[in-house]
């Protein structure tokens, strides 16, 4: 199985993906407001790191990726680390979203994703 996280670029191989409560980098949604942000805040658990199953999704969530100044981050092929758990966020068909501990990034599949990629 292939996880992917779709995020921060600059990362590289053996690197590990931290969560935001160690790293201080808020998470997509920090950046735009949600239209309920009590059941946002109630699933959202910034001491975990977000995975998937689904490149597409990372592609997505690398395209809005922001650190308030640049927009577009990159996706990586990452495996994780630590108990893989069900993103209780996701409210797609099937489980495709997880969150674990952290994640080591095995590969960089794409540097910079602009909102172009999504559009597309």
């Amino acid at each position: 199985m292939t996880y992917y996280h779709g995020g921060a670029p600059g990362r590289l191989p053996g690197d590990y993906l931290l969560p935001p409560s160690e790293t201080g980098v808020k998470p997509l949604l920090a950046h735009h407001e949600p239209k309920d942000k009590e059941w946002v805040d109630e699933v959202r658990d910034d001491s975990k790191v977000y995975v998937t199953t689904e490149r597409n999704i990372a592609i997505a969530l690398a395209a809005f990726w922001t650190d308030g100044e640049t927009l577009g981050g990159s996706v990586y092929a990452v495996e994780p680390v630590g108990e893989l758990e069900a993103d209780p966020d996701y409210l797609g068909e099937g489980q495709v979203s997880f969150r674990c501990d952290s994640a080591k990034v095995l590969a960089i599949l794409r540097a910079h994703v602009s909102l172009a990629a999504v559009s597309s």
